[in-house]
């Protein structure tokens, strides 16, 4: 079968016997939904093993081959139809969906950072959806993302630096905050310490593919270099195997701050 049939055929297994289902009745979501949605970590749709599908939770039936049976709380779980006439969950919705099925803590973490930097759900969807199931939050990878998203970190790479400042003894940053300079944009670091005006940017080529990234990357950190902000720069290689230079280099610059314009430095915390 071609990816389209078996996401239809995946949908059908899944519809009530005997009539028709109705619009919204029964949804893809899960992997199928974030592949769709084009999401790096998710793999391209012809690669899918399994089909993940939304049904009414009174609905009687289960898994089969390659079909992944989710209910819903109500008897409707609600959707959108495709441009390709198949009905779909939200991004937010399948990610919560595939929570209690996915092993991959990494992969998790990754699914869900690539959803909101990507813009395909917002950090506040994204939440409601994970907290609204019982017992989803207790998974060690799903409480893991729903702390380092309302923290502000936006992608694996940073939540792996995360993990690593707070086993430093550094004073825990903000994560992606705006920051102003007299009350006008000036850039959004990758995280960043207000009383000692220190930035830190991780450059990781998961987010710089295009031309266009590297040099808004670039810019970024030469805007706060020009107002006066030190900029530690580091790889997520860098910060895996050879930590120890990037921390003492913020552990100094931390410690004889505040540097350059503070006083005339605010923030916002990132949405």
């Amino acid at each position: 079968m071609t990816p389209h049939q078996r996401l239809r055929s995946a949908l059908a297994y899944a519809g009530p016997k005997g009539r028709a289902p109705q619009a919204g009745e029964v949804l893809l979501t899960g992997a199928a939904v974030l592949a769709d949605a084009g999401l790096p970590s998710a793999g391209h749709p012809a690669d899918l093993t399994e089909v993940d599908v939304l049904v009414p939770g009174p609905r009687r039936v289960a898994d089969r081959e390659y079909v992944r049976i989710h209910r819903a709380a109500g008897p409707r779980p609600g959707g959108f139809e495709r441009d390709d006439g198949l009905w779909s969950t939200t991004v937010a919705r399948a990610l919560a969906d595939l929570a209690p099925r996915e092993t991959g803590r990494r992969r998790y973490r990754a699914l869900c950072a690539e959803a909101v930097q990507r813009r395909h759900c917002g950090l506040g969807e994204l939440l409601e959806q994970l907290l609204a199931r019982p017992g989803t939050t207790e998974l060690p990878h799903v409480a893991e993302v729903v702390e380092d998203l309302t923290a502000g970190v936006r992608s694996v790479a940073e939540g792996e630096a995360r993990e690593l400042l707070r086993g430093s003894g550094l004073p825990e940053p903000l994560w992606n905050p705006v920051l102003f300079l007299d009350g006008a944009f000036l850039a959004v670091p990758d995280a960043y310490w207000p009383k000692a005006c220190v930035a830190l940017e991780i450059d990781s080529r998961a987010w710089h593919l295009r031309p266009a990234d590297h040099e808004r990357s670039l810019a970024r950190a030469n805007r706060l270099t020009a107002a006066g902000l030190p900029v530690v720069r580091a790889t997520p290689v860098q910060l895996r195997r050879d930590p120890a230079p990037v921390l003492r280099e913020l552990a100094a610059l931390i410690a004889s701050g505040p540097h350059g314009p503070h006083a005339r430095v605010s923030w916002r915390r990132a949405r």
